[in-house]
């Protein structure tokens, strides 16, 4: 077996550093050694035949606290960031001695809060001034105190019977959770087991502090909390047994199952707190030894099984995060503009709201505009301390890495990988795209989903499901806002992988619209990052969208987008990708005009693509290009008119034909000609099902023509005052694009029979108020003419005389 040379009294001060620097770290292990301080180095601790990561696991696990030899080599390197977090973790203290010139500004928020004893001016009288902190701290921990196994965090515990003599002090405001803690004290009351578990931060202890003492008030105690931590089954029933009875130390897990419950009956205990669960058997243990007569109140940050009822705990709401921010920063009101500004950014989670109010309270000329411009792109590392001398670590950064430190290295690879995102949120397909690249395999994805199910365990991430249009749903997970910033501050943020995948995912899914739109979030920032970046990925990108697919013009796009997808015809074109450009730059101008309205860039990209289509020499494109582009070119309908036989006369394509009637019938309209638009618009809806029935569904722009044909035709219908027959007509047109999945056209079909509607009401209420007038019921008539008016219908002149 493998020998650690842990010191005999395992209080041992553990020195990390990197190996770079081993010749000054070996200086100074040799310093603090002839001081009397035991001191646990690798190189120095550990043969060539130990198990060194096995052994440095231990080291860190069994020490009393730690020393990091601090330079721009321990700052880059993993080990030591590893090492130092897991110290910090464990509420173990850190000292920190910096060797070079490292500018503060490169030192990470977590250690520039701590004291730092700088080695670089004065070697010896630096080590002198560590020696005797190491040595002070020494001399205070003499006192009785809570033992190695029960440190995780913290190890706050006690045996209170009043609400002042628990371990901590209630907060002093619970903002936005009155209705759960009535739900949670009736539980109480009835015994039942209540986990608290939520995201960290989100106020879990600050929740079941304030339950137990109010507990406390109303006769309901005496309350044993314990801060369970990370401690095991045996560890925990042991630190129980020392706040129910100093020598109660029973052997066997039986032996210790029985004694607990014994005292926790003799002391009368009708509420146990355990507070910061991170093992289930610890957990479990204590159900099993618990008195069916005595309440459970745990909190964790994980997923825990229990036998009770679980109270998952999200955000605070928009007021009351503008009550929690105000209290903390000691102002009457924040509900200003910029105050809900800095709650949406701090994603309204609480401790960040009660960091930022101490920071608004200590900097009172501040504005909370003025807190987000100075802690811009950092808010996860929002600190109120005002000075470095300050040993505070509550930010939303050291939280999150209390929990990624109990994470495989590809488990946090996963969590990382939300850095690269543009959303707090992702399909578990898109990460595996990410991590893996395009080619990544089933059995990839099912790893990257295991991983996500295991920080969703953790409280790291949300499982939501996106509502499919047929009904079902897709599954994908989300990061609190925090979080992600968090994510995105620990990598690289590289974009090529992002866009690789990202067209990846759009090649698999072009035709399916709900798995469009749960990454939409992602898809588009990345189409911007690929035109950026000039990569032919766009090319293929925009073809999903606009080609292979049709999500743009079925759930519409931004002049953002509209930019993007102009970028990658051009880049199709210089190319040489002469047909994708083609089309592409026919979409642009559909796009362009519906449903952004914007008629200029509309032609200029019917221009393009025309000019492509004679260079391919494509006359039936030429002819469908001629007769969209009729309308943005001749404002005359004479002229237009004239347009439209013209290219008649010359082509004879029924897909031609169909857009020719289109805008035949509405320049019909447009002339109040209705009988004529309405025999137009009936042949184009005529050509374009025979097509359709033709050609199936496969040509998208066929569909498209029937679903259009269909709206005017309702349209037309409507204005001449068939308001019935144009009901019913939108409402297929409705049905088409539903069963075809245009939801741009299902918006304007929506839109349409609501004007359809309303046609058919004020044609209702005014035929009812002549109805009364004829039967000479006055006062009902006025009251319909008074409702007329009140809600925005037309009267009709006869009966305003």
């Amino acid at each position: 077996m493998a020998n650690h040379s842990l010191p005999a009294s395992g209080a041992h001060l553990f020195i990390s550093h990197s190996s770079r620097d081993n010749a000054t770290t070996e200086r100074l292990y040799t310093a603090l050694r002839d001081a009397g301080i035991d001191v646990w180095l690798d190189f120095r601790s550990l043969t060539p035949g130990d198990d060194w990561r096995s052994g440095i696991d231990a080291a860190l696990n069994a020490c009393q606290s730690g020393l990091l030899v601090l330079s721009r080599h321990s700052i880059d390197s993993p080990e030591c960031r590893a090492e130092w977090n897991r110290i910090l973790s464990l509420n173990k203290t850190l000292y920190v001695a910096l060797i070079d010139e490292t500018p503060l500004v490169e030192i990470p928020s977590r250690l520039s809060i701590l004291q730092i004893v700088t080695l670089t001016a004065d070697f010896e009288q630096g080590v002198q001034r560590l020696i005797q902190s190491i040595q002070g701290a020494r001399a205070a921990s003499d006192q009785p105190g809570p033992t190695p196994q029960e440190a995780h965090g913290d190890s706050i515990a006690g045996l209170a019977a009043t609400a002042e003599t628990l371990p901590q002090t209630p907060p002093t405001l619970l903002a936005g959770r009155d209705a759960l803690r009535g739900e949670v004290h009736r539980l109480l009351d009835q015994r039942t087991h209540v986990l608290l578990q939520g995201f960290p931060g989100v106020g879990k202890t600050a929740l079941a502090l304030t339950l137990a003492a109010e507990r406390l008030d109303q006769g309901k105690g005496p309350v044993l909390w314990q801060r369970a931590g990370a401690q095991t089954a045996a560890e925990l029933s042991r630190a129980l047994l020392r706040r129910l009875d100093g020598e109660a130390e029973a052997g066997t897990d039986d032996e210790r199952r029985i004694l607990l419950a014994r005292l926790l009956r003799e002391r009368q205990i009708r509420l146990l707190v355990l507070d910061d669960v991170w093992d289930q058997a610890a957990l479990d243990f204590v159900c099993a030894a618990l008195p069916p007569d005595i309440a459970l109140l745990v909190t964790s940050r994980l997923h825990l099984p229990l036998t009770g009822l679980i109270k998952e705990l999200d955000v605070l709401d928009e007021s009351a995060a503008l009550a929690l921010l105000a209290a903390c920063a000691g102002r009457e009101a924040l509900d200003t503009p910029d105050g809900r500004t800095l709650c949406a950014r701090l994603g309204y989670l609480p401790i960040a709201l009660e960091i930022a109010g101490n920071i608004l309270k200590k900097r009172s000329a501040w504005t909370p505009a003025d807190l987000l411009e100075h802690w811009q792109g950092a808010l996860h590392e929002l600190d109120d301390t005002v000075d470095f001398g300050e040993a505070s670590r509550r930010t939303v950064a050291a939280l999150l890495e209390i929990s990624l430190e109990a994470l495989s290295p590809d488990a946090r690879a996963v969590f990382l990988a939300f850095g690269d995102l543009a959303a707090p949120s992702a399909t578990a397909e898109l990460l595996a795209l990410i991590l893996h690249g395009p080619e990544a395999t089933p059995r990839q994805q099912r790893a990257t989903d295991d991983h996500l199910l295991n920080l969703h365990d953790r409280g790291l991430l949300q499982l939501s499901r996106f509502p499919r249009l047929d009904g079902g749903s897709l599954l994908y997970y989300r990061t609190h806002s925090l979080a992600h910033e968090y994510a995105r501050s620990q990598t690289e943020r590289r974009p090529q992988p992002i866009v690789a995948a990202s067209a990846a995912y759009l090649a698999r899914h072009a035709q399916d619209f709900d798995a469009l739109d749960v990454e939409r979030a992602n898809l588009l920032p990345a189409l911007d990052s690929a035109a950026r970046l000039h990569d032919l990925a766009l090319v293929d990108m925009a073809l999903a969208l606009t080609v292979e697919g049709t999500y743009f013009a079925s759930c519409g796009l931004g002049p953002e987008e509209l930019r993007c997808l102009e970028a990658a015809a051009t880049a199709a074109e210089q190319a040489g990708q002469l047909e994708p450009a083609h089309y592409l730059w026919s979409k642009i101008g559909n796009l362009a005009v519906t449903p952004l309205h914007d008629t200029t860039a509309a032609l200029r990209a019917y221009e393009k693509a025309l000019a492509l289509a004679q260079r391919l020499g494509n006359p039936q494109r030429e002819a469908i290009l001629h007769t969209v582009m009729g309308p943005l070119r001749y404002p005359d309908a004479e002229e237009r008119i004239a347009h439209y036989q013209r290219i008649a006369a010359e082509n004879q394509n029924d897909v031609v034909r169909a857009l020719l009637f289109n805008h035949l019938g509405y320049l019909e309209c447009e002339r109040k000609n209705f009988a004529q638009g309405y025999a137009h618009y009936t042949a184009q809806v005529q050509i374009a099902r025979d097509l359709l029935a033709r050609q199936g569904d496969s040509d998208d722009y066929v569909v498209d023509l029937v679903s259009s044909a269909l709206q005017n035709l309702g349209t037309c219908q409507l204005d001449m005052g068939e308001t019935e027959a144009a009901l019913q007509t939108h409402r297929s047109a409705y049905d088409f694009a539903r069963q075809h999945d245009l939801r741009y056209r299902m918006a304007c079909a929506l839109q349409m029979m609501g004007e359809d509607h309303h046609a058919l009401a004020q044609k209702s209420l005014n035929d009812a108020a002549r109805a009364f007038r004829q039967a000479e019921a006055d006062t009902d008539a006025d009251e319909v003419i008074a409702f007329i008016t009140q809600h925005g219908y037309s009267i009709d002149p006869d009966l305003e005389q």
